[in-house]
């Protein structure tokens, strides 16, 4: 169960863009199956040598760690296969979207044009730490909610950050300084992976797909619906209509905001980023028992 949604969200896409880019394949020639699996073949389709590399080399690596490591987990969540994941996800996306966006420049449907975020994938990659988009409302907010949630999501706090006495992570003990190092390296990575996987594939792809060929309304409420059911498949889940509901009422916040916004994705893809890891951190702070990457906490007595 906890390498489920490892497992899902990669293969989840090939459904979502085959939903956004079915138009597109008309239009275009036909990229071969291997090409659209592989790690970085898309790219190497295109002529992309380094591209491709980059992400072959990132995904492949994390991929071999999370199998090195897999036996030597004691519970806790495989976050380089987690990781893995999610750049394998933000490199399908990053090639559907420009694809899309090249199509729809030029072409209309039921006489509107097509609105997909067109930003170069580095500015998407960036937008979590670019002051201009931090300091924005919609960051500002989901920042705070985060906290709200990390500090009632979880509500046992009966030991606290203080009293831990180490950590086990992998197969070795750590001090409390070493665990929240470890702790806040793994939330930072696996939160600026979920925030930009997620939104370039569902307010990215998604939602722009679904609002052409069925109205906003009903784009809106079904790519929230499907973001938050598939967070069921989160590690951990002993809450699952909290935190299905939870992910629903953010997947309508930025859908609405992507849709008014014509679909940009940079400050959905901060707010998400900042929501998850001022939540996540506060868990950790204030009832690191229940973290949500189910490190093995001791406590001192």
């Amino acid at each position: 169960m906890k390498a489920f949604r490892t497992i899902l969200l990669p293969i989840f896409i090939l459904i979502i863009l085959s939903c956004g880019s079915d138009s597109v394949a008309s239009g275009n020639k036909t990229v071969p199956a291997i090409y659209e699996l592989m790690p970085g073949g898309t790219h190497f389709y295109e002529g992309n040598t380094l591209k491709g590399l980059a992400f072959l080399a990132s995904e492949m690596s994390l991929l071999t760690a999370g199998i090195v490591l897999e036996n030597k987990r004691d519970g806790e969540l495989n976050i380089p296969l987690l990781f893995a994941g999610q750049i394998y996800t933000i490199e399908k996306c990053d090639y559907s979207l420009r694809k899309i966006t090249d199509f729809y420049r030029t072409h209309t449907y039921r006489n509107r044009a097509i609105r997909y975020d067109n930003s170069p994938l580095v500015e998407l990659m960036s937008a979590p730490f670019r002051p201009t988009v931090i300091f924005s409302p919609l960051v500002l907010c989901w920042a705070v909610l985060g906290f709200f949630d990390g500090m009632y999501a979880y509500p046992e706090h009966n030991s606290t950050w203080h009293d831990i006495d180490n950590a086990r992570l992998y197969g070795s003990t750590h001090d409390r300084g070493q665990s929240t190092f470890w702790y806040e390296t793994s939330v930072s990575a696996i939160s600026w992976g979920a925030a930009v996987s997620e939104e370039m594939l569902f307010r990215g792809i998604m939602l722009p797909a679904l609002d052409k060929r069925y109205g906003k309304r009903a784009g809106l409420i079904t790519s929230s619906l499907v973001f938050g059911l598939l967070h069921l498949s989160n590690p951990g889940i002993d809450k699952p209509v909290y935190f299905v509901t939870q992910a629903t009422a953010a997947g309508l916040a930025f859908g609405y905001h992507a849709q008014r916004n014509q679909y940009r994705l940079d400050k959905v893809i901060a707010a998400h980023f900042w929501y998850n890891i001022v939540s996540m951190t506060t868990t950790w702070l204030a009832n690191p028992k229940e973290n949500p990457l189910e490190f093995s906490v001791r406590f001192t007595l």
